[in-house]
């Protein structure tokens, strides 16, 4: 079995790979997972320096996975306002948006002139 720094290392790892949309659930995962790994942490370890070293790595880990949980509600929050936009054009549709509706086949680089 990996020692308890490699494995919370592992993490920090997978944390920094998740990208700038990381999926909700597998957030979820690392949250137990960590959570686990510091129970072990405070159960089985009392030599101070190595406690040390690995409350260290630990909030590293919790510092980027608090990131991620912040980027996936970002990103959650920008799809939901989208699509309640989208609703509001619906249900409304003699009301003008002020969100530009582009048909992505027609869409043309616009660089603010009229020519």
């Amino acid at each position: 079995m990996p020692s308890l720094e490699r494995r919370i290392g592992d993490i920090i790892d997978e944390l920094k790979r998740l990208g700038h949309a990381p999926d909700v659930n597998r957030i979820d995962q690392f949250r137990r997972h960590l959570a686990g790994l510091d129970n072990e942490v405070r159960t089985t370890i009392a030599h101070r320096e190595r406690l040390y070293e690995l409350a260290n790595l630990s909030r590293q880990a919790h510092t980027l996975l608090r990131n991620a949980h912040e980027r996936a509600s970002r990103t959650l929050a920008i799809a939901d306002a989208a699509r309640q936009r989208e609703l509001r054009d619906v249900s409304h549709p003699t009301i003008t948006s002020p969100q530009p509706h582009t048909v992505p086949e027609l869409e043309i680089g616009w660089d603010g002139f009229e020519r």
